[in-house]
């Protein structure tokens, strides 16, 4: 199921009638379950501090963290 946003406030609808005054929430805006919002800097200093702790210089190669330095470059 995906996360309903509400049109108004930008937040998570906590009721499926919350948003229905403010137009509803846009389909486009629906976060699927897989997803999640995260502000860029919380991902920075995320990856910052995974980057840091990684003794053997491995983490930077890892999958996740290559798919996250490159949504950071953009």
């Amino acid at each position: 199921m995906a996360e309903l946003i509400c049109r108004k406030t930008m937040m998570h609808c906590q009721t499926p009638g919350m948003c229905s005054p403010h137009g509803g929430r846009p389909a486009e805006l629906a976060i699927p379950d897989d997803q999640v919002l995260v502000p860029r800097s919380v991902l920075q200093q995320l990856y910052d501090a995974v980057i840091d702790a990684d003794e053997e210089g491995l983490a930077g190669h890892a999958e996740p963290m290559v798919i996250a330095a490159a949504l950071l470059q953009r």
